[in-house]
């Protein structure tokens, strides 16, 4: 089965002051083994701060980033039309179709299951995987996306960045997306199948992922 995980709204926050808020102290919540919530639903979306900055990122094994593509308005006939003039692409920098097969797991965008977005992702001949909304988080480009979220507060730390407008840090997510390593990556991919083991052996309470 040939797999592509794309993220539709990868959300970075603008700040004026980009060091800031990385030299915080962090907060942290200690639970014991086993202890929380069984199932885990997405944080909101109400985010503080800053201006957002919504990019549609896709990642493949052995590629690395296939896709970066900043964008302003998530819905059903934007969806429907990027599916159409991006997907193919990015299904070509995967390894060739098993058996005529291409897997596309959605991240519980409301655009993502509408009609429009559907019947082009059956024009691709692309299969649709939908993930329930409070299943535990097992897509690997997330954990990606925390990783990039990480390197890009480290770097406004280490270059002591006070000052950024909005164009210089698109400039810089874009420039992190491109210098994420394959190797990372490709380790994150094929950690899957552990993580789903360990969900399953832990019941759906929380693991170390």
């Amino acid at each position: 089965m040939m797999l592509l995980s794309i993220k539709t709204a990868f959300h970075f926050i603008h700040k004026t002051n980009p060091m800031s808020a990385p030299l915080l102290p962090k907060a942290r919540v200690w639970r014991k083994q086993g202890e929380g919530l069984k199932l885990t639903a997405k944080g909101s979306k109400d985010l503080p701060g800053g201006r957002r900055l919504h990019v549609i990122v896709a990642i493949a094994h052995g590629k690395g980033v296939v896709l970066r593509e900043a964008n302003d308005t998530m819905n059903a006939g934007f969806f429907a039309k990027f599916i159409s003039n991006h997907f193919n692409a990015c299904f070509a920098c995967c390894r060739p179709k098993r058996n005529g097969q291409r897997l596309f797991v959605m991240d519980n965008d409301p655009s993502q299951p509408s009609r429009a977005a559907l019947n082009a992702i059956d024009r691709i001949e692309a299969q649709f995987h939908k993930i329930p909304s409070t299943s535990p988080d097992l897509t690997p480009i997330e954990s990606v996306f925390h990783f990039l979220k990480w390197s890009l507060e480290n770097e406004a730390v280490s270059s002591e960045i006070t000052h950024e407008c909005i164009d210089d840090f698109k400039s810089r997510v874009y420039r992190a997306l491109d210098n994420l390593s394959i190797d990372v990556i490709d380790c994150t991919i094929e950690s899957m199948c552990d993580r789903i083991d360990t969900v399953i052996r832990s019941g759906g309470h929380r693991t170390k992922y």
